[in-house]
């Protein structure tokens, strides 16, 4: 089995998903997937078949645009739900099996904006290269959580983060700068 795919381009534009997540454990996710007793069957034959070549996916251009993302938490005395919009991905020359340059920004309840940039290997994680930006996330909307944790709300604050963390042979160097105002 040659196990390759190559794509030229994948193009996604106005794609909208949400995670919930429910008491008892359960999540709107693992109510659609359940896994069957014939897919553990294949999965534990492929695992025994050594003739298979590992999988080599490689994508020219992946470009996501103009998605959304919501979080929706149950668990807690006061609901909270969480939105992620005008999310960007941006991929040149994708590959498991070598460096990928990666680009995403985000909109965070429409106030923090999200930045990420990722270079490393998918299948070889002892090497990465990590930024994460984020700009004037307002605070207010996490009070849920503040709530069931400490028993007050977050009634307004603003937060900026920088970190940047890169992983040589497994060993993390990493540099955080974070600021809290208002």
């Amino acid at each position: 089995i040659n196990n390759k795919i190559e794509l030229k381009s994948v193009i996604v534009s106005g794609l909208s998903s949400y995670y919930e997540i429910f008491n008892k454990n359960t999540d709107n996710l693992t109510k659609l997937i359940k896994p069957s007793q014939a897919a553990d069957t294949v999965a534990i034959a492929q695992a025994t078949d050594t003739t298979s070549k590992p999988l080599d996916v490689r994508i020219n251009t992946l470009r996501i645009a103009n998605s959304s993302f919501n979080y929706i938490d149950h668990t807690l005395p006061k609901a909270f739900n969480y939105n992620i919009s005008n999310i960007t991905v941006s991929v040149n020359n994708f590959n498991l099996n070598q460096n990928n340059d990666v680009e995403l920004s985000a909109l965070l309840q429409h106030t923090g904006k999200l930045k990420i940039k990722w270079i490393g290997n998918i299948n070889d994680i002892s090497n990465q290269n990590i930024s994460v930006t984020i700009n004037n996330l307002d605070l207010k909307p996490f009070s849920s959580y503040s709530l069931a944790m400490f028993g007050n709300p977050i009634t307004s604050g603003h937060i900026s983060i920088q970190s940047q963390n890169i992983i040589t042979n497994n060993m993390l160097n990493g540099a955080n700068k974070i600021n809290i105002y208002d």
